[in-house]
C-alpha cells in the first residue's frame, strides 16, 4: 500500500475518534453539572413543605380571625327598618381572652372614642393564683408566682355603632368565652310614660284652677296646693324616666370582660440572715462589774450619809445612856 492510499484512511480515523471524544466529554460535563446542581440545591420537598406549613398557618389564623369576626357580628346589634317605628334598647355582654389586657384596653378605648362613645366604667385588676418559694442558697430563695390580669369595662356607644364596635374587637380576641346581645322593645313603656305626663299635666291644670279660684276655702286651698306639688313631682319623675329610656335607646351598652393567659414569673430573692446579738469579752465584763460595784457602793455610802441626823441622835442617845450607867455604877 502506498503512502497516498493511506492518507484518506488516517484522516477518516482521526475524525471518528475526535467525534467520539467530544461526545464522551460532553456526557461527562453534563454528568458533573447535574451532580453539582444536585449537590448545591436543597433536597426536594423541603422548601415546598415549609412554604406549605407557613401558608397553612396563615390560612388557619385568617380563618380563625374570620370566624371570630363572624361570631362577634350580630344582626341584633345593627339597626333595621323597625327602628323607625319601635324603640329598642340594645345591650351586649362579651367575655374573651386577649394577648395583653393593657394593650387591648387602650385599643378598645381608642375605637370607642372614634365611634362617638365613651367608657362608663373600667376596672383593671391583677389576681395572684399561686406562689412557691424554693431555697437555692443559704442567703437566697427562688420565688415563682402566677397571676392573671383582667379588666371589666362598661362601654356606651351610639346604637348604630354597636355592630361596628363588636367587629372591631375581632383582631384582639384569642378565645371567645361568650357573646350575648339583647334587644329590648320599650315602645309601649315609653308610650305609657308619655301618657302619664299628659294625664298629670291635665290634673295639675285642674288643681291650678282651684287654687286660683278665690271662693275656695283656705283649708281646701292648702290641700289643693299640696296635691298639685305632689303631682308635679310625679310628672317630673315620669319625664326623667322618659329621658333615661331615650338615652338607653340612643346609646347601646356593652359589658366587656377582657383577660389574658396566665403569666408565671420567677425571681431570685436575697434573704439577709439575722445578726447574732453582741457578746462582750471577759475583760469588758469584769470592767463593767467593777464599775457596777463601785456605783452600788457609792449609792450605799450616799444613803448612809443621807441618814446623818439619825446617826447623830443615836450617838447622843448612846452617850447619855453610857454616862448614866457610869454614874450609877459609881454611886453603888
Amino acid at each position: 500500500m502506498t503512502t497516498r492510499s493511506l492518507l484518506p484512511i488516517i484522516a477518516i480515523s482521526t475524525l471518528v475518534l475526535g467525534s467520539c471524544g467530544s461526545a464522551d466529554y460532553n456526557a461527562e460535563s453534563k454528568q458533573v453539572a447535574d451532580s453539582a446542581s444536585s449537590y448545591y440545591e436543597a433536597p426536594p420537598g423541603v422548601n415546598e413543605s415549609s412554604e406549605n406549613k407557613i401558608s397553612e398557618m396563615y390560612q388557619q389564623s385568617a380563618a380563625t380571625a374570620d370566624s371570630i369576626k363572624t361570631v362577634l357580628k350580630s344582626s341584633a346589634a345593627s339597626l333595621n327598618r323597625l327602628d323607625s317605628t319601635h324603640m329598642f334598647v340594645r345591650t351586649a355582654d362579651v367575655r374573651c381572652r386577649v394577648d395583653e389586657v393593657a394593650d387591648a384596653t387602650y385599643r378598645v378605648e381608642k375605637t370607642v372614642r372614634e365611634l362617638g362613645g365613651y367608657v362608663n366604667d373600667t376596672r383593671l385588676s391583677t389576681t395572684q393564683n399561686w406562689q412557691h418559694e424554693v431555697r437555692t442558697d443559704p442567703d437566697s430563695v427562688k420565688r415563682s408566682s402566677s397571676y392573671r390580669v383582667a379588666n371589666n369595662l362598661v362601654i356606651r356607644v351610639p346604637a348604630k355603632n354597636l355592630d361596628s364596635l363588636l367587629s372591631a374587637l375581632a383582631p384582639l380576641v384569642q378565645y371567645m368565652d361568650y357573646r350575648n346581645v339583647n334587644v329590648n322593645d320599650i315602645t309601649l313603656e315609653q308610650l305609657a310614660k308619655q301618657l302619664e305626663q299628659k294625664r298629670l299635666a291635665v290634673y295639675n291644670a285642674m288643681l291650678q284652677s282651684k287654687v286660683v279660684d278665690q271662693n275656695v276655702k283656705p283649708d281646701k286651698l292648702m290641700n289643693a296646693a299640696e296635691a298639685m306639688l305632689a303631682k308635679q313631682e310625679q310628672a317630673d319623675n315620669a319625664y326623667l324616666e322618659s329621658l333615661r329610656l331615650n338615652d338607653k335607646v340612643e346609646f347601646a351598652t356593652l359589658n366587656l370582660q377582657l383577660y389574658q393567659p396566665e403569666v408565671i414569673t420567677t425571681s431570685l430573692v436575697f434573704i439577709e440572715e439575722p445578726q447574732p446579738p453582741y457578746t462582750a469579752s471577759i475583760g469588758a465584763r469584769l470592767l463593767n462589774s467593777l464599775e457596777a460595784g463601785w456605783t452600788g457602793f457609792s449609792y450605799i455610802l450616799s444613803g448612809i450619809v443621807l441618814l446623818w441626823p439619825l446617826w447623830l441622835i443615836g450617838g447622843i442617845t448612846w452617850y447619855i445612856v453610857r454616862r448614866w450607867q457610869r454614874r450609877r455604877t459609881t454611886v453603888q
